[in-house]
């Protein structure tokens, strides 16, 4: 790989991560509407994020452990950059 392709792939990944930065920030704004609001032209906005954010995200795992109690926590795993979760 020369130079110029490598330097077109970083500057490729880091336009993907913003897009995809942006649209999980847009995503959990949606999310904050209560559902007596949300119409239809509302449900075309939000799914079409999320498959965005499907189709886009170069998925980024990061394991955590969550408290489910004072004596037990979880695993979790999750995507660093769009924030999904993966049970």
């Amino acid at each position: 790989m020369n130079s110029d392709s490598l330097d077109t792939e970083i500057t490729n990944e880091c336009a993907n991560n913003k897009m995809i930065y942006s649209m999980s920030i847009a995503l959990q704004t949606l999310e904050l509407t209560p559902k007596e609001y949300q119409t239809e032209e509302y449900h075309e906005i939000y799914n079409s994020i999320k498959q965005f954010i499907e189709k886009n995200c170069i998925h980024q795992i990061e394991y955590d452990s969550i408290d489910i109690s004072p004596d037990c926590s979880k695993t979790i795993r999750y995507c660093l950059k769009c924030e999904k979760t993966f049970n």
